[in-house]
């Protein structure tokens, strides 16, 4: 695993007590395969119902851009069909750490954000086959199976004072117990 990421995003005097990156598993793991499958399904309908509407509209008038509108479709329709494939490349580059100062989730695709160590509490622990945990940090606002996925890139949202909060989602750590204790200890 690579720190550096991280270490950029330390205050100084900060230093890092727990560090690891999540491993996904597989694409279409148990919990996944029901959410990946649903999602396919929806977009493969509503994108060939767009195209009967389109192809009968194209005919009707007689109008000679089907090609160009076609590839449109065919373009955002394979960009949204892809949305759990390029999830689960993001996921494998995000790093998680735990600094004297704050909980990190670090990302070279999405934003990387943090959470004061004070608020780190309490932490939800979902253990999962292959000795890999995920931990959810800071909320007691359960998750979807198959919502922990995305999470685990963005962080659970919780409504506070008006406001969206993003919360650490460590999705499969393998080393989960230690960051626990971590966690537990700076609550004493």
């Amino acid at each position: 695993m690579d720190l550096e990421k991280i270490t950029k995003l330390l205050n100084p005097g900060e230093q890092i007590l727990w560090a690891s990156a999540s491993q996904p598993g597989k694409l279409m793991d148990e919990k996944n395969k029901h959410r990946n499958m649903r999602w396919f399904v929806i977009v493969g309908a509503v994108f060939a119902l767009l195209m009967f509407f389109y192809v009968r509209a194209c005919v009707r008038a007689g109008t000679n851009v089907f090609s160009v509108v076609t590839l449109v479709f065919v373009l955002v329709a394979v960009i949204i069909f892809l949305d759990p494939v390029t999830t689960f490349r993001k996921l494998k580059k995000v790093e998680y750490a735990i600094t004297t100062d704050r909980v990190i989730v670090c990302s070279s695709t999405a934003s990387s954000f943090s959470l004061p160590r004070s608020k780190a509490a309490p932490v939800q622990v979902i253990d999962e086959e292959g000795g890999v945990s995920t931990l959810i940090i800071g909320t007691k606002k359960s998750v979807k199976p198959g919502k922990l996925r995305q999470h685990g890139l963005t962080g659970l949202f919780v409504t506070e004072n008006e406001k969206d909060v993003p919360y650490p989602v460590f999705y499969r750590v393998p080393d989960a117990k230690e960051a626990v204790r971590i966690l537990e200890s700076s609550e004493k």
